[in-house]
This record gives C-alpha cells, sequence and structure tokens, in this order.
C-alpha cells in the first residue's frame, strides 16, 4: 500500500497540478475564475494528505498492507 501510495501522491504532484497550474495562469479571467481554480487546487491536493484513512496515515502502517494476488 505504501507504493501504491507514493506513486499516486508523485502522479498527482507531477501531472495534475501542473495542469491547474497552467490553468490559473492562462485560463483564469478574473478573480473569481482564479479563486475557484485555487480552490480547487488545494481541494486536489487535499485528498491525499487529509482523506486519507486515519489509520494509514503513516508510512509505516502502510507498509504492513499488501496487495493481493
Amino acid at each position: 500500500m505504501e507504493d501504491a501510495f507514493q506513486a499516486a501522491n508523485d502522479l498527482e504532484n507531477s501531472e495534475i497540478n501542473v495542469v491547474f497550474e497552467f490553468m490559473l495562469v492562462n485560463c483564469s479571467s478574473g478573480d473569481e475564475g482564479r479563486s475557484f481554480l485555487r480552490s480547487q487546487l488545494r481541494e486536489h491536493i487535499a485528498r491525499l494528505m487529509v482523506e486519507f484513512p486515519a489509520r494509514f496515515s503513516h508510512p509505516e502502517r502502510r507498509q504492513f498492507v499488501k496487495a493481493l494476488e
């Protein structure tokens, strides 16, 4: 589970956040549009950090969960 968590985190940070940042800079018009995109970006980033089940919040706990074959 730890490997999957890290892979998802890396993917989110490398690709999706770049898209949001691009949209913020190039596609949003006015403060309202930028504010909306910023809130969407913050929400997106928080999903892995905040909404992940508490029992798996520490890497040591995630390392003990193995994938089913």
